[in-house]
């Protein structure tokens, strides 16, 4: 929540459901002397706490995030060419990035292949590392009129046990 405000439900449903359904963002890093925009494939850890991606470690976007591990990411479902922007929904995620090394590698590996299972031989070579993003903040926006932050722990799932009987 953001001061006292509550999140609408519509909104947390928006935000899970563009991490469930989306499978390409826009991540801008800095290289120091501007900004730098790059398309990459992302896949939703820990209940939107975390996203994780690949990249090679030539890549100037990895050289950015070593020199500032600050991240903007767009996720959107914005319509085609000439489409309508109404109803349109996205989000703006902040936060920092890291390696993903030791226990975690695997979970997080497993994670971005079951998005993205075309990948499987890019994360075997050498150069690539997979990073994760430590979300700070989600931004969702619907139709340019409706801005509203959304923390990631409130994405966690109600874990309260059902009243209802098992079924036998």
């Amino acid at each position: 929540m953001h001061g006292s405000k509550r999140i609408p439900p519509s909104v947390l449903a928006d935000v899970r459901r563009l991490l469930r359904t989306q499978r390409f963002a826009v991540l801008a890093t800095s290289s120091g002397a501007g900004p730098h925009a790059s398309l990459i494939a992302f896949a939703s850890i820990d209940e939107g706490a975390g996203l994780v991606f690949l990249t090679p470690r030539h890549s100037a976007k990895y050289r950015n995030l070593r020199r500032n591990p600050n991240v903007s990411l767009v996720i959107d479902e914005r319509p085609g060419s000439g489409g309508r922007i109404e109803g349109a929904c996205g989000m703006t995620v902040t936060g920092t990035v890291r390696a993903v090394s030791g226990a975690e590698a695997g979970t997080a590996s497993a994670a971005f292949l079951r998005r993205h299972w075309n990948f499987r031989r890019y994360l075997k070579e050498e150069d690539m590392v997979l990073l994760r993003i430590e979300v700070k903040q989600y931004l969702h926006t619907r139709s340019l009129s409706s801005v509203t932050p959304v923390d990631p722990r409130f994405l966690k799932r109600d874990r309260v046990p059902s009243r209802r009987k098992p079924r036998p």
